[in-house]
């Protein structure tokens, strides 16, 4: 999850931290497709 918010502009972190453990696996996964957290995404929004 690290590598996807090495993505992340500084100027967003601010946001970043505002969000849900949830919405920063979104986030992981919207960045890094490759990652495991794809999975558990795909089963919160089925």
């Amino acid at each position: 999850m690290r590598l996807a918010l090495s993505h992340v502009r500084p100027d967003d972190f601010d946001t970043v931290k505002a969000v849900s453990e949830l919405d920063l696996e979104a986030i992981a996964s919207y960045f890094q497709p490759e990652l495991p957290t794809v999975a558990s995404c795909s089963e919160l929004q089925t």
